[in-house]
């Protein structure tokens, strides 16, 4: 599961124990990515352990997400709607294009058409801040947006219910509030991708690393893949970095200057 959140609002899922406890559990990682707008660039994993299906959100703020069935569980149970999630277009596009890639599909090929106008959109506009990405999009990629949910309103009508092509249109039509909230917010990603590129190095590594073998061995694991993630998304060698800061607390670097080794602030230290 991947997620963004916006800036210092969202704080990470936490477990919620029902009792009484199943006798089973299992865990996952969940990195959450800062913002566009943030000045220390961070990628944070949390370890989560599930018992059950009892998860809860602490907070408030958005959650950007793929189209798993349980985000909608957790946001849905904050009754005064802290919690909304935007849903990710790389993961509904996905679908058309699974279906265009045998040949001789008109509508997947054109709704993909349609979405990669967005996605040129998009990157225009990459790296600017929040209210310019807010005001290009009202004026640019709304229209395409209503545009596209008519016409595929309308192919619903002609496809079969049980075709592929209506599941596809179907799964954007369920998330479709989530799928336009980057409309409203330019704090928000079309997609999730940046996200998951984090997590592809854990991802490749999982059978090597499959059982962490004790819940506190899991939360180690986690704040290893942050930092050096972190590392990355700053432009730090994370080996260099991880050699010098443990070098750094083995001859007891004082606690009170421990914000001196975050990636962000060793590079320009180390470079003066």
């Amino acid at each position: 599961m991947f997620t963004r959140s916006t800036p210092s609002e969202l704080k990470p899922l936490e477990p919620l124990m029902p009792s009484p406890a199943p006798s089973t559990s299992a865990a996952i990682n969940m990195p959450r990515r800062s913002g566009p707008d943030s000045s220390n660039k961070s990628v944070i994993s949390n370890d989560l352990k599930i018992i059950g299906q009892g998860l809860k959100i602490i907070g408030r703020g958005v959650l950007q997400v793929d189209g798993y069935n349980g985000f909608k569980r957790l946001a849905g149970d904050r009754a005064d709607a802290s919690v909304r999630l935007a849903f990710c277009w790389a993961h509904w596009r996905r679908r058309f294009y699974e279906i265009a890639k045998g040949g001789g599909a008109p509508i997947a090929e054109e709704a993909l058409r349609r979405i990669a106008g967005l996605y040129q959109i998009e990157a225009q506009i990459r790296g600017n801040s929040a209210e310019e990405r807010r005001a290009v999009r009202q004026v640019e990629s709304k229209s395409v947006v209503e545009d596209l949910k008519t016409w595929l309103a309308a192919q619903l009508v002609r496809a079969s219910a049980k075709s592929a092509i209506a599941v596809a249109i179907r799964y954007g039509f369920n998330h479709w509030e989530g799928l336009s909230c980057f409309l409203e917010d330019g704090r928000i990603e079309i997609d999730s991708n940046v996200v998951e590129r984090s997590m592809r190095p854990i991802a490749l590594n999982r059978k090597n690393a499959l059982f962490a073998g004790h819940d506190t061995g899991a939360e180690n694991w986690a704040c290893l893949a942050s930092l050096i993630e972190t590392c990355k998304l700053n432009g730090v060698d994370p080996q260099a970095y991880l050699t010098d800061v443990l070098t750094k607390l083995v001859n007891l670097w004082p606690a009170a200057r421990i914000d001196e080794l975050m990636p962000w602030t060793w590079a320009p230290a180390r470079a003066a």
